[in-house]
C-alpha cells in the first residue's frame, strides 16, 4: 500500500495484493480490496464530498445532508448522503456494479438515474452505455472478500476468471468462448492461493489451465 500527495491536496491511496481501510476526512470509512486507487481531498472543502474510485471498495459514508458524499468512476457517479455501500469498477471491466448494504443511493450514468434500495444491485455496461437494476443478486457474495474470501454462487466461468484476475493482479482468460458460461458454486477462503484454486477449477469443470508467464493464465477445455 503506498499514500501519495498529489497537486491541489488530493490525496491518493493505492493498494497491491492485499486490502486496506482508510478514514476520509468526514469520518468515512472505506475498505479497498486488492489492486485498487481511491483519490480523495484533504479536507472536503465543497458542497459535494468527491472522491474518485479505481478498483473495489465498500464505503461506510458517514451522514452529512448538507454534503452529498459522490463516488466517481469515469463513467457513473454513485451519490449518496449516509449509508454503506460496495462499488467495484476496476478500468479492464466491461462492468461497473454498485451493490447498496444499507441507506439509498443514486447512480447517475449517460443522463439516467437509478435509485436503489438495500439488498439492490446496479450495473453499467460500459459498451452499451446502460445502467440496469440486476436482479436475483446476492449482496453478501459481493463483499465476500472483505474477510478475504471469493464466493460463487451459480455464476459463469467467464465471471468467476473476471474476479479472479482482479483479486490477483493477474490476466486470466477463456480461451474457448463456448465454456465461457459454464456454471460453477464454489466458495474460497483467503489462505488459498491462485493455484489452489485454478487447480480445484480444473477439476470440478474439467477444464485445462495454461500459465504462459508469470501475469497470463488461459482456460482450455
Amino acid at each position: 500500500t503506498y499514500i501519495y500527495m498529489a497537486p491541489a491536496d488530493i490525496l491518493t491511496v493505492s493498494t497491491l495484493a492485499e486490502t486496506k481501510t482508510v478514514q476520509l476526512p468526514d469520518g468515512t470509512r472505506v475498505m479497498l480490496n486488492r489492486y485498487t486507487s481511491l483519490s480523495y481531498p484533504e479536507k472536503f472543502k465543497k458542497k459535494n464530498r468527491e472522491v474518485s474510485l479505481q478498483g473495489e471498495a465498500y464505503f461506510a459514508v458517514s451522514k452529512d445532508k448538507s454534503h452529498p458524499f459522490i463516488v466517481q468512476t469515469g463513467e457513473v457517479d454513485v451519490r449518496v448522503l449516509g449509508t454503506e455501500f460496495n462499488v467495484e469498477s476496476y478500468p479492464n471491466d466491461e462492468l461497473i456494479k454498485t451493490t447498496l448494504f444499507e441507506g439509498s443511493v443514486a447512480l447517475d450514468a449517460e443522463g439516467n438515474t437509478l435509485i436503489l434500495v438495500p439488498g439492490e444491485s446496479a450495473v453499467y455496461d460500459k459498451t452499451a452505455k446502460n445502467l440496469t437494476k440486476e436482479k436475483g443478486a446476492l449482496p453478501d457474495d459481493d463483499i465476500a472478500w472483505k474477510t478475504g474470501g471469493l464466493i460463487f454462487t451459480n455464476q459463469p466461468l467467464k465471471e468467476i476468471v473476471r474476479q479472479l484476475s482482479n483479486t490477483f493482479g493477474i490476466d486470466i482468460r477463456v480461451q474457448d468462448a463456448e465454456i465461457e458460461n459454464y456454471k460453477m458454486t464454489a466458495r474460497f477462503m483467503n489462505h488459498e492461493t491462485l493455484d489452489d484454486i485454478m487447480s480445484l477449477l480444473e477439476d470440478a469443470g474439467n477444464f485445462k489451465v495454461i500459465r504462459e508467464n508469470d501475469s497470463t493464465l488461459r482456460i482450455l477445455r
